[in-house]
């Protein structure tokens, strides 16, 4: 790859790697999957505040209240699973899977 080529098209040739589509699905799921949930679920969609710096801040405070809201998820998964003894009971769809695993061999 020319180094000098413009950094559309050297990452469109990296994209066309293998390595670049492993590492474009990698990032589709560990990336993308936050900005919807921040859009979706906390129903933010636009800055409220004018002036760069007054958007750094509410930005701050949305990926505040993200962590704060993924932090107490895991708290309370850990907690669930001390109670029950390190055994986490599975959700349904996940039991309907394993049924049919096991019927299927």
């Amino acid at each position: 790859m020319p180094e000098d080529a413009p950094f559309i098209k050297q990452m469109r040739l990296r994209l066309q790697t293998r390595a670049g589509h492993q590492a474009y699905d990698q990032h589709k799921s560990t990336i993308e999957s936050v900005f919807g949930i921040i859009k979706e679920a906390m129903r933010f969609r636009r800055f409220s505040l004018r002036g760069l710096s007054k958007v750094y801040l509410e930005w701050k405070l949305v990926s505040l209240s993200y962590n704060l809201s993924a932090s107490s998820t895991w708290v309370r998964s850990c907690k669930a699973r001390e109670k029950s003894g390190g055994k986490v009971k599975k959700r349904p769809e996940e039991h309907r899977n394993a049924k049919s695993e096991a019927s299927s061999r």
